[in-house]
């Protein structure tokens, strides 16, 4: 997946006003889809994105945040080219 398109997607993630955690998780899930295609959202309980907050994306997002990002991912996920890999976590 080209990494200028995942970025685009996920260009109101990262504006002003986020945390510097935020926009971390936020470039490590725009650099795996750019590699891999897909992205599974369990992945962000995982190393390297509990990283910034044990708690996981729960740490640094809101409520609201949270389930806006992950629908983004969702829509990166159902826009993969049929060969992306299938490492969604």
């Amino acid at each position: 997946m080209a990494e200028e398109a995942v970025q685009k997607h996920f260009a109101d993630s990262v504006v002003d006003g986020k945390s510097a955690d935020q926009i971390k998780i936020v470039g490590m899930v725009i650099e795996h889809l750019a590699r891999n295609g897909v992205f599974g959202p369990g992945l962000l309980y995982d190393s390297p994105f509990m990283e910034p907050s044990p708690d996981g994306p729960d740490g640094n997002f809101e409520g609201a945040e949270i389930e806006n990002f992950l629908e983004r991912v969702r829509t990166m996920n159902r826009t993969a080219p049929i060969d992306a890999p299938a490492d969604v976590g």
